[in-house]
C-alpha cells in the first residue's frame, strides 16, 4: 500500500484536479507564529519511503520537555534530527501546534532507520513558546495523519467544512488508496477535543 501511495503522491496535480482537500503541502499562513524552538520543514517532494505529502520534518530543541513524546518514541536526541510530523495552527490561537508521528520502536530497519508507526499521534498546542494542550490521536494502523487545509464549502465527495487548519487520513478501497473518502480531524475550542468526521463513500 505504501509503494503506491508514494506514486501516486509523486503526481501532486491528481490530488487536486477534482478539488480534494487532500495532496496539499503541509504549508501553512505566514501570519502563523512558530515559537516552539522547534523547525519545520514541509515534504514537497517525495524522495524516500517515510515522504509524505502533507506532512513535514521537524526538530530542535523543546524548551520544556514533553514526555509523552517517549511514549510514541520520540526522545530527545532523536528530535535534534528530523522526524515526521503535521503542523497547522489547530486552534486557532495564532501559534503553531504539532502532531507528532509516531516511532515504530519494535520492528528492525535497514541501517537503523527511522521506521513510523503509521498509527499513534500527539498533538502539541502552543501558546507562544508555552505548551497549553496535548492529545493523542490513534488511527487505523498506516494511514499517515496528514493536513488539511481550511475550506469553505463541503467538497464533492462530502469534505467537512473546515475554518481552521486541519487533519486527515485517506481511506481504502480494496488495497488502493482512495482520496473519495477519509477521516478528518477538527479540533473543537469548546470541547478541546477533535471532532472526528468521515466523508465519501462507504
Amino acid at each position: 500500500m505504501k509503494q503506491l501511495y508514494i506514486m501516486i503522491l509523486t503526481f501532486p496535480s491528481i490530488a487536486f484536479s477534482n478539488g480534494y482537500s487532500q495532496g496539499n503541502n503541509n504549508i501553512v499562513s505566514s501570519l502563523i507564529k512558530n515559537e516552539s524552538g522547534l523547525n519545520v520543514t514541509p515534504i514537497t517532494v517525495v524522495r524516500s519511503e517515510n515522504d509524505y505529502l502533507g506532512a513535514s520534518y521537524c526538530s530542535g530543541t523543546l524548551f520544556v520537555w514533553i514526555s509523552d513524546l517517549n511514549e510514541i518514541g520520540i526522545t530527545e536526541n532523536k528530535l535534534k534530527n528530523p522526524v515526521m510530523c503535521t503542523v497547522g495552527d489547530f486552534d486557532a490561537n495564532g501559534y503553531l501546534d504539532f502532531a507528532f508521528w509516531g516511532i515504530d520502536t519494535v520492528s528492525k530497519t535497514q541501517n537503523n532507520r527511522v521506521s513510523y508507526d503509521l498509527e499513534n499521534y500527539l498533538v502539541i498546542f502552543f501558546e507562544g513558546s508555552k505548551v497549553i494542550r496535548k492529545l493523542k490521536i490513534k488511527t487505523e494502523k498506516y494511514y499517515p495523519l496528514v493536513y488539511y487545509k481550511p475550506r469553505l464549502t463541503m467538497g464533492k465527495y462530502g469534505e467537512p467544512i473546515s475554518n481552521n487548519d486541519a487533519l486527515w487520513i485517506w481511506g481504502e478501497n480494496d488495497g488502493y488508496d482512495d482520496y473519495s473518502k477519509g477521516i478528518v480531524y477538527i479540533y473543537d475550542n469548546s470541547s478541546q477535543e477533535f471532532k472526528i468526521i468521515p466523508f465519501g463513500k462507504k
